[in-house]
């Protein structure tokens, strides 16, 4: 494909389409079904949640295999474009931190802007 100014590739063009369908798979489940809305309640108020008949053990087990799902797409599409070692840890810590950083985990904004930002802004990674 060749975009004239630049030139990208397959395998980064299918690991970001993935990663966009990810996220808005995330989002339906989040906004759509039940099972968004036991989440939201069992994330604000999980006593309360349980006296309405939600077992928060099991719905934190299943955000987890959720969240492990996710975890295992990135991880499966950075391991077709590179090696995996111990040594990428800390990069992709530190690509971590600064995606959580620059998109505030802890106010409410949504961290993924952030992190197509800095993944694929003028001084992302290659």
């Amino acid at each position: 494909m060749d975009l004239k100014p630049i030139t990208p590739g397959i395998m980064p063009l299918l690991a970001f389409a993935s990663a966009v369908r990810a996220i808005f798979g995330r989002n339906l489940i989040f906004c759509k079904t039940a099972l968004g809305r036991t989440f939201g309640a069992t994330s604000d108020d999980p006593v309360t949640a349980s006296l309405v008949g939600i077992n928060p053990w099991t719905v934190f087990a299943m955000a987890m295999g959720l969240a492990m799902v996710i975890v295992t797409l990135a991880v499966l599409c950075l391991g077709i474009r590179s090696n995996l070692d111990p040594s990428v840890g800390g990069t992709c810590y530190a690509g971590l931190l600064a995606c959580v950083g620059l998109g505030g985990a802890q106010d409410g904004r949504d961290p993924y802007p952030a992190a197509v930002a800095q993944r694929f802004g003028p001084r992302g990674a290659a």
